[in-house]
């Protein structure tokens, strides 16, 4: 095998790993339409806010913050949440 397959099968790999992170970030955040654009589902993303939170010891009013209403939306702004900073962080790192 000479060195420039090597990079070559290195950057396949590297690209492959990439494409399964992004599509299993966007999957578990997203819902993919017909035309293969994607869409925020705040269902979803309340799912993964509140299994974040919840494994970093998040209080009640937060959890219920973070739930989704009747109509799909959540329950308040995460800017109006007192702990948004908290969330914020849990977030990035």
């Amino acid at each position: 095998m000479s060195g420039e397959e090597l990079r070559d099968d290195i950057m396949k790999s590297i690209n492959e790993l990439s494409d399964r992170g992004f599509n299993k970030i966007m999957s578990k955040y997203f819902t993919k339409q017909n035309d293969g654009t994607w869409v925020a589902d705040a269902k979803k993303f309340s799912e993964g806010l509140l299994e974040l939170m919840s494994s970093r010891g998040a209080d009640e009013t937060t959890l219920r913050a973070l739930q989704v209403d009747k109509d799909g939306n959540l329950e308040m702004p995460l800017s109006a949440v007192s702990t948004s900073s908290f969330i914020e962080s849990s977030l990035i790192s």
